[in-house]
Order: structure tokens, then sequence, then C-alpha cells
């Protein structure tokens, strides 16, 4: 798994985030980031790898959320499944 800083895109606003990418290069994880630093040396080199995003695709946000799957999907999903199949 790697980590890179991307925008993320709402509704209404965009955000730097860091985001773990899975070894495919698919975004499975986004966490918050706060702009801080003990040195100013230390804050330089973040904003500088924050600033990187810009240079990068944008991600929605929507990537993030949990999937939700009802009985419905399941037998609709199942039911192609068996026709492909039958086929």
């Amino acid at each position: 798994m790697s980590q890179d800083y991307r925008l993320i895109q709402y509704p209404n606003k965009l955000c730097i985030g860091l985001v773990t990418f899975d070894k495919h290069g698919n975004p499975v994880k986004l966490t918050t980031v706060k702009t801080e630093a003990s040195t100013v040396q230390d804050l330089t080199h973040l904003m500088i790898y924050q600033m990187s995003a810009f240079t990068k695709p944008i991600i929605e946000y929507t990537v993030f959320e949990p999937l939700t799957i009802d009985d419905d999907s399941v037998k609709t999903a199942l039911a192609m499944i068996r026709n492909k199949h039958d086929n």
C-alpha cells in the first residue's frame, strides 16, 4: 500500500486529504490532515507535499463511502449471473 496527498471533491468544497491506495492503485482510505509541525522546516516540507495534490487527479469523496447492498440488489445480481450461464 502507498499513500499520497490528493484533492478530495465534496458537493460544495474541495480539501486536501491523505489517501491510502491498495496495490492496484485504487484509493481505499482517506485520512483528514492537519497542517501543523514543530519547526518551520518541517512545516515547509509538509506544505510542499500537500501542494503536490494540485498536480494529480481529483478524487470524489463517494469513493470512500461504505457500500450498502440490500437483498433486492443481491437477488438481481444472482439472476443476472444465472441468466448469463444459461445462455
